[in-house]
């Protein structure tokens, strides 16, 4: 049996604003959320 996913993609500095507001769904993730991917980039 398979579970609906759901992905967002947000760069670090907008992530990192939108997470302090209580009213969107960044707030939540930032307790409850799951990081699949991560890439770094250098230069």
């Amino acid at each position: 049996m398979s579970s609906p996913v759901g992905m967002i993609v947000e760069t670090p500095e907008g992530y990192e604003e939108l997470k302090k507001n209580p009213y969107l769904v960044y707030f939540e993730i930032e307790k409850t959320g799951k990081v699949i991917y991560e890439r770094n980039v250098t230069g």
